[in-house]
């Protein structure tokens, strides 16, 4: 019983964790001298194994990316797709690639593939039709283009010699020879070649491109499927030649053997020809008929099931340009499968193959004859021979030794896994955004570009030029953009393909970390393949998606609900909700917001609340939004009234028709109302409706268009006073700030986070929420000094700062997180 105690507790402390370190100690301190020393002993090898694991992993390189590969190939020819395209895909992801594959018809298909590619790969593409626009974008995307080419299909000289023996149309070889020119385009217009022999290769440069080899290679389920057949077995009764051919352009190839063949033939009846594929049989061989057995081109691994029971494989080709530049896929396939080969001396036979040890080279017509009588005659060298091809074949061209010595050093090279890659993801991004929320991740996210990091963005944008479901990237200010161009779904809705999209973003981009803003209409799913994919996020709560099912937390009546914390039965009885719903939702939120690595708020006031709705997450940190500053200092003001700006549109709850009442009620004019019109950029009316002019009919109001973000400074510019009269809770008030840093005094409500920037009396002054009265009377103090606030300057700024002091401190989280 004692010994199987010490070995748990000496299998546990193996496992170096200290508290069964510690445990142990104690267990054989307890015992005899022996026993302390055996704990002495144990504990100076484990010191020594931690310290060589230390050291074994400074030394180890650091993790590089994947990436991902469009493959944009010709795949409507069996052979090439099987030979070329399925093994160039499997030696792409065996180097860690993640490969989108699609035929090069399919402009819609090809022009998506491309906007997630870290580069993309033509396999035989002619430039026709839309493939001068497929080279467009990827030019207009900055991803490299690798060319790949397997034939010497794209000159014409070598071309035209070789279809002299084809016996072909006028019609069909002017054809040919038109195509050669326009493979030959697609080349010239790529910036690397890939080719399939060193032959073809030297053909290939004279392009004006530069060119390397990549062999054809066996397949990984080939080469498993060769070790699972079961043994050939011998019959000294029948010797089964095999002859194969993909194409109808062999017959001159396979004339070259037929009178050796038939003289083998004649000379050993044992023999037996079997023919696979396309094929004129010569008329010398007509005599041996009842020994000659053909089956139709197979697909599959019916093919390779078929010919593994064949005992010498002939693979004669014709020598000249074409045929040079050809690969020797016939001799590996053949090799697999444990089959003798005799070859013509081609230049791809020539260097696989050492002739009389793992194959045989035949130049003439008694060479083929000598040779296949030989082999015929002796099993035990077909066996020898067979066994020494295989192990060449699988030393030389296994599919990850191709791909790993030939593949890897061309491709573009992976970028160290360094934590500095980020995807901030909102529903609206950069120019154009009249949202708090998306003005404030677009100018962070260029702030922590110069910070050294490299920022991606998924985001939603409605186009015409791609079809719907399409993700379009563009660069914008160094900052890499993939923009879903898809409608916002509904506010809790369920969004199975803006889900999908965001997969295939991760896939792409591998961020270090995921930032989730303003993500409503894109669903609540995006942070569950972040959950999949074991990669870490944040989240800023610019506001109350994440808690409330009506994002602002308004009932359908448009009035705010002002819950501390939100109950599903008063989202039921108010709001008209599904309870079941709301609570399936709120379940997923608590969640996705429990995993993350830090939830962010823009103000102590809304980290409060989240923390009450959010009892599970307890890294919920205040990051206090950074503005711009203005571009110039504030110019002397115009004559006239106090000019006073109100900047929320028609919304109820910023405090619309509430403005209008109190205003009514005030009793004096001596002002000049500015309304900021943000609703046409939406396509509504806006501030135009008859509705409108009756509300504000008498009052000194005038009605000015919204400006992009970046041009704000023209609006504050005609500003006094700020009025920001919100009637619910406000996470932070960005326009409060904003105006505070041009010298533009506040009046506004007291609604949450704007009070964290406000000083009562210096630079703003506060109301409480929804009371007119006490409005009014504020107002009444701005108005009556109206000299002051003209001529204000902001002596204290109270939480103001920049969007680099804002985004330094989020690097620093960042930094925190990645590390962990």
């Amino acid at each position: 019983m004692a010994e199987n105690t010490l070995f748990k507790k000496l299998r546990k402390a193996f496992s170096f964790r200290e508290d069964n370190h510690a445990r142990l100690g104690l267990f054989l301190r307890r015992g005899h001298l022996p026993a302390r020393l055996a704990n002495f002993a144990f504990n100076a090898a484990c010191k020594a194994a931690r310290d060589v694991r230390r050291v074994t992993r400074r030394q180890e390189r650091a993790p590089a990316r994947t990436g991902v590969c469009a493959f944009i190939a010709e795949l409507s020819i069996p052979q090439c797709r099987h030979y070329r395209v399925s093994e160039r895909a499997a030696q792409l992801r065996h180097l860690g690639w993640t490969v989108r594959l699609c035929p090069w018809e399919t402009l819609e298909a090809a022009m998506q593939a491309l906007q997630l590619a870290s580069f993309v790969l033509f396999y035989r593409t002619p430039m026709v039709g839309h493939m001068p626009a497929l080279y467009a974008e990827a030019r207009r995307l900055g991803i490299p283009i690798l060319y790949d080419i397997d034939d010497l299909i794209f000159d014409r000289e070598g071309l035209a010699a070789y279809m002299t023996r084809l016996n072909l149309s006028a019609e069909r070889a002017a054809a040919m020879l038109e195509k050669a020119d326009s493979y030959r385009r697609a080349m010239e217009e790529a910036d690397m070649l890939l080719a399939s022999t060193p032959a073809l290769a030297r053909h290939a440069t004279a392009v004006g491109r530069p060119c390397f080899v990549a062999h054809n290679s066996v397949a990984d389920d080939l080469a498993h499927l060769a070790r699972t057949l079961p043994a050939k077995k011998a019959d000294g009764e029948v010797v089964r030649i095999f002859y194969g051919s993909g194409s109808d352009t062999h017959d001159a190839d396979f004339a070259l053997i037929a009178d050796a063949l038939a003289e083998a033939m004649a000379k050993d009846t044992r023999l037996h020809l079997h023919i696979h594929g396309h094929l004129e049989l010569p008329e010398t061989l007509s005599a041996f008929c009842g020994r000659i057995h053909r089956a139709p081109f197979l697909d599959g691994n019916l093919y390779y099931r078929v010919i593994a029971d064949y005992d010498i494989a002939l693979m004669p080709l014709a020598r000249d340009t074409f045929n040079e530049a050809k690969s020797n896929i016939k001799y590996q396939e053949a090799s697999l499968f444990g089959i003798p080969s005799i070859a013509s001396p081609t230049a791809e036979f020539l260097d696989a193959i050492t002739d009389g040890v793992d194959g045989f080279l035949a130049s003439g017509a008694e060479d083929w004859r000598d040779r296949i009588l030989l082999l015929a005659s002796d099993p035990g060298l077909r066996t020898d021979m067979a066994k020494r091809a295989q192990q060449n074949v699988l030393k030389r061209y296994a599919n990850t030794v191709i791909a790993d010595t030939e593949l890897r050093p061309v491709l573009p090279q992976m970028a160290p896994v360094d934590g500095q890659r980020l995807l901030l993801v909102s529903t609206s991004f950069g120019k154009g955004c009249t949202d708090g929320g998306a003005m404030v991740v677009t100018d962070t996210a260029q702030a922590l570009t110069h910070q050294g990091f490299e920022v991606f963005v998924f985001s939603l944008a409605r186009t015409d030029a791609a079809p719907h479901g399409a993700v379009v990237r563009h660069d914008w200010r160094g900052i890499k953009i993939m923009a879903a161009n898809l409608r916002p779904g509904g506010l809790n809705q369920e969004n199975p393909e803006t889900d999908q999209l965001f997969r295939q973003v991760l896939e792409a981009v591998q961020p270090d970390l995921v930032h989730f803003h303003s993500i409503e209409g894109l669903g609540p799913g995006l942070p569950q393949e972040c959950i999949r994919s074991g990669i870490a996020y944040v989240i800023t709560m610019h506001d109350a998606w994440w808690v409330c099912p009506r994002r602002f937390m308004l009932d359908p009546a448009g009035n705010y609900c002002a819950q501390s914390v939100v109950d599903p039965e008063t989202c039921r009885s108010r709001c008209g909700l599904d309870e079941a719903a709301v609570w399936r939702r709120r379940t997923r939120m608590l969640e996705a917001v429990a995993v993350a690595g830090a939830v962010f708020t823009p103000s102590d006031f809304y980290n409060a609340f989240v923390r009450r709705n959010f009892p599970r997450n307890s890294a919920v940190l205040t990051n206090r939004n950074g503005i711009r500053p203005p571009e110039a200092p504030r110019t002397a003001r115009a004559a006239g009234p106090l000019r006073l700006g109100y900047l929320g549109g028609k919304a109820r709850w910023k405090g619309y028709y509430f403005l209008a009442e109190a205003l009514r009620g005030l009793g004096r004019d001596d002002f000049e109302l500015l309304l900021v019109d943000l609703d046409p950029l939406s396509g509504t009316s806006g501030m135009a409706d008859p509705d409108d002019h009756a509300l504000w009919r008498g009052l000194p109001v005038r009605i000015l268009p919204f400006t992009e973000h970046a041009a704000a400074d023209g609006l504050y510019a005609q500003m006094d006073v700020l009025l920001f009269p919100s009637l619910g809770d406000e996470s932070f008030g960005l326009p409060v700030r904003e105006a505070m840093a041009r010298d533009i005094f506040v009046l506004s409500s007291d609604c949450g986070g704007p009070r964290e920037a406000l000083v009562d009396g210096e630079n703003g002054l506060l109301f409480p929420k929804g009371d007119a009265e006490s409005f009014r009377m504020q107002l009444r103090r701005i108005l009556d000094d109206q000299a002051r606030f003209k001529n204000y300057r902001t002596a204290n700024a109270g939480d103001v700062r920049g969007i680099m002091s804002q985004s330094a401190e989020l690097a620093v989280a960042y930094g925190k997180i990645t590390r962990s």
